[in-house]
């Protein structure tokens, strides 16, 4: 009974070490520094004017400056024109923009 058991525990680790592996690879990390251009997402889809609204608003918003890396995946941004945005975002939200 015991032998069963520990095969049982062995392939339960096994098939889980594949799993972890398999939906491994298909994570695509985001890697920012300071002085990068990025977008930000539209969260609360709030219109930047009266005229835009429902499905025809933004979904992102930009460019924006990297200006501060907090940890791994928080960041500080700030406008094109210098002012800083009082929020950190993290990098789920915001994405590269090629200028």
């Amino acid at each position: 009974m015991d032998e069963k058991r520990l095969r049982a525990i062995k392939h339960q680790k096994v098939y889980h070490a594949k799993l972890k592996s398999a939906f491994g690879k298909k994570i695509k990390t985001k890697e920012f520094k300071v002085g990068d251009f990025v977008l930000k997402e539209n969260i609360n889809k709030i219109a930047t004017n009266d005229e835009v609204k429902g499905k025809f608003e933004p979904n992102w918003f930009g460019p924006f400056v990297i200006v501060e890396v907090i940890g791994s995946r928080a960041f500080k941004v700030s406008s094109m024109d210098g002012k800083e945005e009082p929020n950190t975002f993290n990098a789920t939200h915001l994405k590269c923009f090629f200028v």
